[in-house]
């Protein structure tokens, strides 16, 4: 579900940005298996939070997963919880068999 681009940007990360992902992944992951919903939003995003981007200063310009973030909105999938379930936590998956 996770294409050669996105796992380039992923493969480029460094030790700190790869667990500052795997943290937001896992909260995300965590999030859905509690409410059946996928937070999208900037405040509770580990990368916005360490690039210091907001929704009113959005910073997508120093974001270190460009291509995996905006892939929802992309692809369409957004507002389906079950792909973007499937889609993260395949992102996960990649991330963690990389250590």
């Amino acid at each position: 579900m996770i294409n050669c681009i996105q796992k380039n940007e992923l493969d480029d990360l460094s030790l700190k940005q790869k667990e500052t992902v795997l943290k937001g992944l896992n909260g995300k992951l965590g999030f859905y298996k509690k409410t059946g919903e996928l937070s999208y939003k900037y405040n509770v995003c580990p990368i916005c939070i360490d690039i210091g981007s907001t929704e009113k200063n959005p910073k997508c310009d120093k974001c270190y997963l460009k291509i995996g973030c905006k892939e929802p909105f992309i692809q369409g999938f957004r507002y389906d919880s079950i792909k973007g379930y499937q889609y993260f936590t395949t992102m996960r998956n990649y991330l963690k068999q990389k250590d």
